[in-house]
């Protein structure tokens, strides 16, 4: 099977812009059912899949034994031990919201930065306090200047840079009003101050 097929925004982004491909080490923080995990590692990476539960991926892993090199790690993203100059590919796709406010959001944030390789690439989202779940005390909302602002101090290239509002849907089919800002940085030799395109 051909998991290339279900390649996510972030990954088809990524490889629109000659970023995929190389190979190397990946990080997938807060994996879900793995669709990104399988995809970088047909694309020929090492991965470390992240989440409180791994069963849907664990599953997809025994029906399609590929020969692939995941490794999965049952925990939250704030347990998980980054280590530094790791990962070629860092993703945390609608998971860093998720965590007990904002002050965490951003320790997560710079640790997955002090975890990129150089030359490596991070892309993440964060949600907007317009979002549908913005009463849920349990989860953390940035405004689009909060963001740009935390992006300017990681000092990181920032390769793309969009915020995006409107219905979509949820994991399990319903539909929902997202607001999400996403960003894909690079670690450059120089980190130089960060700048966008959007």
């Amino acid at each position: 099977m051909t998991i290339m097929k279900k390649m996510s925004f972030q990954l088809q982004k990524m490889q629109d812009l000659g970023f995929l491909g190389k190979g190397g080490t990946a990080l997938d923080l807060g994996c879900g059912e793995g669709n990104d995990t399988l995809a970088l590692a047909e694309l020929g990476y090492s991965v470390d899949a992240v989440d409180v539960k791994t069963e849907a991926l664990a599953a997809k892993l025994h029906e399609n034994s590929g020969g692939w090199n995941i490794t999965l790690y049952e925990q939250s993203v704030a347990d998980f031990p980054f280590g530094s100059n790791r990962y070629d590919i860092i993703i945390a796709s609608n998971v860093l919201s998720f965590l007990e406010n904002k002050e965490y959001s951003i320790k997560i944030i710079h640790r997955m930065a002090d975890s990129m390789a150089v030359g490596g690439y991070m892309y993440f989202t964060l949600f907007g306090p317009k979002d549908e779940w913005v009463k849920n005390s349990k989860m953390s909302f940035f405004t689009y200047e909060e963001a740009n602002n935390l992006i300017d101090l990681l000092r990181l290239h920032c390769v793309y840079r969009s915020t995006e509002e409107g219905l979509g849907k949820m994991m399990n089919g319903n539909i929902k009003y997202w607001h999400i800002h996403r960003f894909l940085l690079e670690k450059q030799v120089s980190q130089a101050k960060s700048f966008c395109s959007s």
